[in-house]
């Protein structure tokens, strides 16, 4: 017979954790239903423009933790779609 021990912080959580997944899954619904040209991806990149309005590449990649390459493929293709405008 298996012990169910509740104190167990990953039965704690998991409710929590299954809730988050389908709120992810209707975020994914939505931006492809609505915005074909929004990733995910590309959503976390506006947001944080959108909140750091004045930041560089290299800041971008720090507050994401990504590599500067990386934001600069995603910011190419964000300001061919016309969603981000670069300045030097």
């Amino acid at each position: 017979m298996v012990d169910l021990n509740f104190d167990h912080e990953m039965i704690m959580f998991t409710p929590a954790l299954l809730y988050i997944d389908y709120i992810n899954l209707h975020f994914k619904y939505y931006l492809k239903k609505k915005h074909e040209d929004i990733t995910p991806y590309d959503f976390t990149y506006l947001a944080n423009i959108f909140y750091n309005p004045n930041c560089s590449q290299k800041d971008l990649a720090e507050l994401l933790f990504v590599s500067e390459s990386n934001v600069a493929q995603i910011i190419k293709r964000l300001e061919k779609n016309g969603l981000v405008k670069r300045d030097v």
